[in-house]
């Protein structure tokens, strides 16, 4: 049966269209081109609308659909993550910017993991914040133009970046060319039309970042960079944004 608001849009709409039909069956499709080849006896081109209940119109997508030229990398290059590996292990400034990715990829847990594993800090863009706890000890909060102070104080300082699901748009990076002006760069997207595409990265690794990200935690490395995250600590005290 139609409902209420399908009929109030449908009502609305009566002005302006030759033939409004409301589907509410998916067989119903091809029958409003019918009704409206019987109905029409005018020779001009009429516009037609068809309304479709929302639950009628998710039921057309609840299979999977191929789209053309679309073919994703799922898995990252095992050769790229065990470079990846190596530069974690020497790093001694290292920094985890996560983006929106994590939370599209639904790849929270296996960040968090990572952090816990190898007690690199983290910050996060605008649409990567929730990605991670912002309670953690670890977590720097937003980077960026209207970012925390010691999240950009960390990402200027840092001698390795993982960048996580992000595409290093202008508002984190102000000018990319002084972005980062000590860091080797990790860059994880399942996208490769956004790696390198603002910034220079050293080590690119195309796949989704859940599975990229298991594979990092199968062999991530314990590590001790206490005089790094002191910092970070003292950074965090002296630009705290609680009132005062």
């Amino acid at each position: 049966m139609k409902g209420r608001s399908e009929m109030k849009r449908i009502i609305l709409f009566l002005p302006l269209f030759l033939l409004i039909c409301c589907i509410n069956k998916n067989q119903e499709l091809s029958t409003g081109n019918d009704k409206k080849n019987k109905k029409s006896t005018a020779e001009r081109k009429e516009v037609e609308k068809k309304y479709m209940s929302y639950d009628e119109f998710n039921k057309l997508y609840e299979k999977p659909f191929y789209l053309e030229g679309y073919n994703p990398v799922y898995e990252g290059h095992k050769k790229q993550i065990k470079t990846a590996i190596k530069m974690i292990k020497d790093s001694k400034k290292p920094l985890i910017i996560a983006g929106a990715g994590i939370l599209k990829a639904n790849a929270c847990e296996e960040l968090k993991e990572f952090i816990d594993k190898t007690n690199i800090p983290v910050a996060m863009t605008l649409l990567g914040l929730g990605s991670f706890p912002g309670s953690h000890d670890l977590a720097l909060g937003m980077i960026g133009m209207h970012g925390t102070t010691y999240a950009n104080y960390a990402a200027n300082e840092a001698d390795l970046i993982i960048a996580a699901g992000m595409r290093f748009d202008d508002r984190v990076t102000g000018n990319p060319q002084k972005f980062l002006p000590n860091a080797q760069i990790i860059h994880i997207d399942i996208d490769p039309a956004e790696i390198g595409k603002n910034k220079l990265i050293d080590v690119p690794i195309v796949g989704d970042l859940k599975n990229v990200l298991s594979d990092l935690n199968e062999n991530a490395p314990k590590l001790l960079h206490d005089e790094w995250l002191k910092q970070i600590k003292k950074w965090k005290k002296e630009y705290s944004l609680i009132y005062r």
